[in-house]
């Protein structure tokens, strides 16, 4: 058999798109080899998926008129800090989730939660709730209108503000930009079974390479230099390899496609031998 292999992997391992498996061998080394990875094909991610598509809000209260005053004023304390003088209120945070996709810009993510919690309140007039269009001015920018609705994005990790450039809660009127979401790319760390440990944030992990992974609706990932690691293994018969973000996640890729990668296997330079 040649000292040069080529292998290609599909993903999908157990319903994961970011999971490669697959059997060759077994395979028996004499000497030192090393693997890269030389390409990788992706179909569409979904920037908007079960790690950030829940939106959060409080709605005015038909009881207490002043029940949004009393929350923009105490903010992050108790009922027991608000005064009686100002009613009885307990706020209640209401929830919406986004449906998994690829969304294209920033207003194609703002109409989906507009018109998710016209929804869940029962609502139907345009100005209600929240009002989400383009400036007349400019279409780089969206203005987002709120009626009668806080919008909760302090401390919660797990909502699409953070995307779309917005970090503080809002309670009327606020502009973000319109982004081009499928123009992002992103990096993917590669752990692979068979390859020697590297560090990563001080933690011995088995990392293949650094892939450049991209939020539109296809990919092909291509190194000029493939890097190659060494391999700590001389017998095996599986290759398993993992794509992570940098939080550890694995990346959430449409899985109604299928994503390819192919792996090259060479002797180390100065090392002879054969599988």
């Amino acid at each position: 058999m040649d000292s040069l292999r080529n292998v290609v992997i599909v993903g999908g391992e157990d319903g994961n798109p970011s999971r490669f498996v697959t059997q060759i061998g077994p395979v028996k080394f004499a000497k030192d080899f090393e693997m890269a990875i030389t390409s990788f094909y992706h179909g569409e991610v979904f920037n908007i998926n079960n790690t950030n598509n829940k939106v959060y809000f409080h709605v005015a209260s038909d009881r207490n008129p002043l029940s949004l005053d009393i929350i923009k004023k105490f903010k992050g304390k108790t009922t027991a800090n608000i005064p009686s003088s100002m009613g009885t209120f307990v706020p209640v945070l209401k929830m919406v989730t986004i449906p998994e996709g690829s969304y294209s810009s920033s207003i194609s993510v703002c109409w989906a939660i507009t018109n998710l919690i016209k929804k869940e309140l029962g609502l139907t007039r345009k100005r209600d709730a929240m009002n989400a269009i383009m400036d007349k001015q400019s279409y780089n920018v969206i203005n987002i209108e709120l009626n009668n609705l806080y919008m909760v994005m302090e401390g919660q990790n797990d909502t699409p503000w953070a995307l779309l450039g917005v970090h503080e809660d809002k309670f009327e009127r606020f502009t973000i930009e319109n982004k081009d979401l499928h123009c992002c790319n992103f990096p993917a760390i590669a752990y692979a079974n068979i390859v020697e440990n590297s560090y990563i944030n001080g933690k011995a992990s088995r990392n293949l390479g650094i892939i450049s992974i991209k939020n539109g609706p296809q990919w092909s990932y291509e190194p000029a230099h493939p890097n190659y690691i060494p391999i700590n293994v001389k017998e095996f018969c599986k290759i398993s390899i993992e794509l992570r973000d940098i939080k550890g996640q694995y990346i959430k890729f449409n899985p109604m496609f299928n994503n390819i990668m192919m792996l090259s296997i060479r002797p180390i330079k100065g090392s002879e031998g054969m599988f």
